[in-house]
C-alpha cells in the first residue's frame, strides 16, 4: 500500500516522522493534563498566542485519519487500524512551522469485500460508525475541553477540508473505480448520524459553500473555508485568504499584497 500521499499532506506513515520532538500514546490525548501539554508544546512550535491554533490544528489531526480511511478505502478497499491505541501522535518542527501526525505501530486492515454495492456500503457505514464514535470524537471533545475551547473550533472545519480534499483527489486519479467508490464513501459520510459527533449537524455538510478568484493562480477558485482555522493566533499571524472571518475591505487589501508580492 501506498502511504506517500498521506504522508506528504496528512504526516501518517507506518514509519512515522523523521525527527519528533514529541512521541505520544495517542490514547493520552485523553487525558486533559498529557492533551494539554501537547497543545503547548505544539503551540510553542508555531509561536501561537494561546491555545486556539495548537488545539485547532491537534483537533484536524483527526479529520486527516478519516480522510486516510477515505483514500484506501477508495484506493484498496482496506479499512485501517488507525484506533488510538495503535497510534502514536507526534510533532515536527520544520522552522517556520510544525506538523502534527500519527504513527501506525502496527499495520493492520480489514479488506471490504466486493459482492455488491449494498453490502460493501454497509460494511464501510459500520466501520465509520463504530470509529467516529470510539475515537474520533471522544479525542476531539479531549482536545478542546484540554485547550478550553469549544467543540465547534474543530468540527466546523471538517466539511469545507472535505470539500478541497475530494476536489483534489477526483481531479488527480483518473481511475475511475476509485473516483466511484470516494464518491459513495463521501456521500455516506455527509449521511451518517450527527450523533456519533455529538452535534446537532452532520460536520461533513457544507451548507453554503462559496469559492474565491485565487489569487495565486489565474483562473484557479479557491473554496472559502467552513470555518477558521485560526492560523492567525500566532506571533505576527494573519487571516487565510479564504478565511470565512475576513471581511471584503480585507480580503482584497489581502488580495493586493499577495499579488504584488508575486
Amino acid at each position: 500500500m501506498d502511504f506517500s500521499l498521506v504522508k506528504q499532506f496528512f504526516h501518517i506513515s507506518p514509519e512515522g516522522m523523521e525527527e519528533p520532538l514529541l512521541n505520544l500514546p495517542a490514547e493520552d490525548l485523553l487525558d486533559p493534563v498529557k492533551a494539554r501539554n501537547a497543545m503547548q508544546l505544539g503551540g510553542s512550535l508555531v509561536q501561537a498566542t494561546g491555545l486556539e491554533l495548537p488545539s485547532s490544528f491537534a483537533g484536524m489531526c483527526f479529520f486527516n485519519l478519516i480522510a486516510t480511511q477515505q483514500l484506501f478505502l477508495s484506493r484498496y478497499n482496506r479499512f485501517l487500524d488507525l484506533t488510538l491505541p495503535n497510534l502514536t501522535f507526534q510533532a515536527e518542527s520544520h522552522n517556520d512551522h510544525a506538523h502534527l501526525g500519527f504513527k501506525i505501530n502496527r499495520l493492520a486492515w480489514k479488506e471490504i469485500r466486493e459482492d455488491g454495492r449494498d453490502s460493501r456500503r454497509e460494511q464501510v457505514r459500520r466501520l465509520l460508525e463504530t470509529f467516529i464514535t470510539d475515537h474520533i470524537t471522544p479525542a476531539v471533545e479531549a482536545i478542546a475541553d484540554s485547550a478550553a475551547v469549544k467543540t465547534e473550533l474543530i468540527w466546523g472545519q471538517f466539511a469545507g477540508q472535505a470539500m478541497i480534499l475530494k476536489e483534489y483527489l477526483l481531479a488527480s486519479v483518473q481511475d475511475p473505480e476509485v473516483q466511484e467508490r470516494y464518491e459513495q464513501d463521501y456521500q455516506l459520510l455527509m449521511e451518517l448520524s450527527p450523533s456519533l459527533f455529538k452535534r446537532k449537524r452532520n460536520p461533513y455538510i457544507h451548507l453554503r459553500p462559496r469559492y474565491l478568484d485565487s489569487p495565486y493562480k489565474e483562473g484557479a477558485k479557491l473554496l472559502i473555508r467552513s470555518s477558521c482555522c485560526m492560523y492567525y493566533c500566532r506571533t505576527d499571524g494573519q487571516k487565510c485568504y479564504n478565511c470565512p472571518r475576513l471581511t471584503d475591505q480585507d480580503r482584497e487589501e489581502l488580495r493586493e499584497r499577495i499579488t504584488s508580492a508575486q
